[in-house]
């Protein structure tokens, strides 16, 4: 009956030992911006960018159906940096890799 007590304490000592080295990692912080701010950022940036689909033309209003899209290598301050790939145009699935 002891051995059973210690073995159960020990047990329960491995899985709170484990469980609190267990940490999540924050998940990247991805956000909405306006039109205007993301042209703004565009037009601001020292990125390496790299644009895929229809040119962005500021003074010309964009499709209701297109999308624009930015992934970035790095992110310092939540502001995108590094080299950057935007893409405009309508939904699809994009590699970000």
């Amino acid at each position: 009956m002891q051995f059973t007590a210690k073995f159960t304490a020990l047990a329960f000592a491995v899985v709170a030992a484990t469980v609190s080295q267990v940490a999540a990692s924050p998940a990247p912080v991805a956000s909405v911006i306006s039109t205007d701010e993301f042209l703004k950022w565009l037009d601001t940036t020292d990125a390496e960018i790299t644009y895929i689909g229809k040119p962005i033309n500021g003074s010309v209003p964009r499709a209701a159906q297109n999308v624009m899209v930015t992934y970035c290598s790095s992110r310092t301050q939540n502001v995108c940096g590094g080299t950057c790939t935007v893409y405009n145009g309508p939904a699809a699935c994009l590699a970000a890799g």
